[in-house]
């Protein structure tokens, strides 16, 4: 019995519940798609588009827009930086300036108040450098 909105992990568990006591079926797992943490963002007036998080390299802040830069595409949408970042896992995400959410995990490298992420330097804000190298550097 489950009750909406079910949280994906609980329906799972009910479903192999459910699965071994009517049969000895093996439990289902997830498939790889599931297991991935993806966000859909408005591209168009009718269209929404799938982006995996894996995938975000840089959203940079262009007033009330943002422009997210993925390994494969750009994207413009209509958000403010503050409101996205904050959907974003803060463990795979930083924020480095006024203008920049970067993925932490795609860092080149980090030189003075700057990281390179795929040939391109990105300024750290001053009010952000302090907690930025703590958590990239440790």
């Amino acid at each position: 019995y489950l009750i909406k909105p079910i949280p994906f992990p609980r329906f799972m568990k009910a479903v192999n519940r459910a699965l071994k006591s009517s049969s000895n079926n093996k439990p289902i797992e997830p498939s790889e798609s599931i297991k991935r943490p993806f966000t859909f963002i408005k591209v168009d007036k009718k269209k929404m588009k799938k982006i995996y998080l894996d995938e975000i390299l840089v959203i940079e802040s262009l007033r009330d827009y943002l422009k997210i830069t993925t390994q494969t595409n750009k994207y413009i949408i209509h958000s403010t930086l503050s409101n996205f970042t904050s959907l974003l896992p803060e463990s795979n995400f930083i924020r480095i300036h006024r203008s920049y959410t970067i993925a932490i995990d795609k860092i080149d490298t980090v030189e003075g108040n700057s990281v390179e992420i795929e040939g391109i330097r990105y300024v750290i804000g001053r009010s952000y450098v302090e907690n930025v190298k703590k958590k990239i550097l440790g």
